[in-house]
Order: structure tokens, then sequence, then C-alpha cells
């Protein structure tokens, strides 16, 4: 594992917490690279959305699941009278 951020990690830090991981390696391992603990999703004036508990993802699954949830999970949620947390 680098100690720079990938481009990936990078993106994903504008709107989400996240932990960086080691590599998954060695028996029963995925031997995933960029692996990143996703902890909340950020959103802007508002509380965050915590993931509870964190999954450990590759940083691209990761960006695609906080983008999902901030542009169509919250929002559908929102217009249903509630929140995700």
């Amino acid at each position: 594992m680098t100690n720079e951020p990938s481009d990936c990690r990078e993106r994903l830090e504008k709107i989400a917490v996240v932990a960086p991981m080691p590599r998954l390696i060695g028996p029963g391992a995925c031997g995933g690279v960029d692996m990143v603990e996703l902890n909340a999703v950020l959103r802007a004036g508002q509380p965050n959305i915590m993931l509870k508990p964190a999954p450990v993802l590759r940083c691209s699954m990761a960006e695609s699941l906080a983008a999902w949830i901030y542009d169509e999970a919250a929002p559908r949620v929102g217009a249903a009278g509630t929140a995700l947390r």
C-alpha cells in the first residue's frame, strides 16, 4: 500500500469518510487493491449518512456506492418523509 492516495480515493474523500485499508492478500482473501473502509457519506448542511458496519470495498465500488446513496437513495428516502442516518 502506498502512502499516496489514489485518484479514486482523492475523489471519494470529497463525498465520503473513508479509511484506507491494506491490500487483501493471503488465504481466503480476495486480493483486492485500493481497498477502503466506507464509514459515511457526506451531505452538505446535513448529518452524514453513517454506514454501520462499515463495508471494506475496492475504492471504485465505494465511490459508486457513495454516489448512489447521495444522488439516488437519500433524495428518495427524503421525499418519503424520512432520512438516512
